[in-house]
Formats: structure tokens, sequence, C-alpha cells
């Protein structure tokens, strides 16, 4: 905390999922996005963290069973489709300087 009532914010974000085509013995494996920055930001501003970007592409196939695999003529008798989705991860942190902890109710006595 600087004297001009600012903050000096190291923040480390993640997002992580399970990655659900992937499994071990060991276990379930994640996908894992980190994103560390240093912000300094005045007492009660509101700072942003963006950047935590996820595209999911679906790609999915129906039709007759076994005619839909077959070569060249397949197509007739299927169709395929595919989605995208992609997110994105919007971090909100808003600081508040606390300077005297009886105002807050989180100190031990009551001062009047």
């Amino acid at each position: 905390m600087a004297g001009t009532r600012e903050i000096l914010l190291e923040l480390h974000a993640e997002r992580s999922a399970l990655q659900a085509s992937t499994v071990s013995e060991i276990g379930a494996i994640f996908a894992t996005q980190e994103a560390t920055t240093e912000l300094l930001v005045r007492d009660g501003e509101t700072a942003v963290i963006g950047g935590l970007t996820v595209t999911e592409v679906t790609v999915s196939k129906t039709g007759i069973p076994f005619l839909v695999d077959l070569p060249v003529v397949g197509r007739l008798f299927g169709f395929r489709s595919s989605k995208e989705v992609r997110r994105d991860l919007l971090i909100l942190v808003t600081p508040h300087i606390v300077d005297d902890l009886s105002t807050t109710g989180a100190g031990g006595t009551d001062r009047r």
C-alpha cells in the first residue's frame, strides 16, 4: 500500500477443467490455464483481469447405422454437424483499505 491510498496487487488466476476424453490409470487429467499479473489500484476501484479464453469444438455424426460409415455413399445416409463454443473468463477485483478495525466490527473491543 502506497501513501496515495493505492494498493499493489499480485494476482494469480487459474482455470482448470476436466478433459472428458482423457483418463489415465492414476485418475482424471485436467487442462489448466493460468494468468499472473501485478496491478496498482486505488482504494475502492475495480480492476478487470481477462485473457483466460477457451474454445470448444464439438463434431457430431448421426445417421443410419453401418450405412453412414460406407465410403463415398455414406454421406447420403447421415448428417454431420459441428458446434463451436467460446468462453471468456473475466475476473473483477475491488480492493478496500481498512483504516481502523473497530469500524468494521472485526476488532476485539468496542471503542466509543
